[in-house]
């Protein structure tokens, strides 16, 4: 099993106010991820912001023994790892 960078979920992992990020998928059979409304958290150990409306294809999709997340991708570079929990259909960004 892969394990995933420690610091590479950081930021990602809590998503004030219940709101999820989305798969999208843009026509092409690529996915995408967009992020929602999100609010800096105190809690997160990062100084990347996920901004609203940041969007990322989906790189790998890892499943170890801390459950499974999708690889966030941006030009190129891996941009960190989401959990599979935080996926969703956007509950709360409305």
């Amino acid at each position: 099993a892969a394990a995933v960078p420690e610091n590479s979920a950081a930021g990602i992992t809590e998503l004030p106010d219940g709101c999820m990020v989305v798969i999208l998928d843009n026509g092409s059979g690529r996915s995408m991820i967009n992020v929602g409304r999100t609010q800096p958290s105190t809690s997160a150990p990062t100084s990347r912001s996920y901004r609203i409306g940041d969007s990322y294809s989906v790189g790998q999709i890892v499943d170890n023994e801390d459950g499974v997340w999708y690889e966030l991708r941006q030009n190129n570079r891996t941009q960190g790892f989401i959990p599979s929990e935080m996926v969703g259909l956007g509950e709360g960004c409305e």
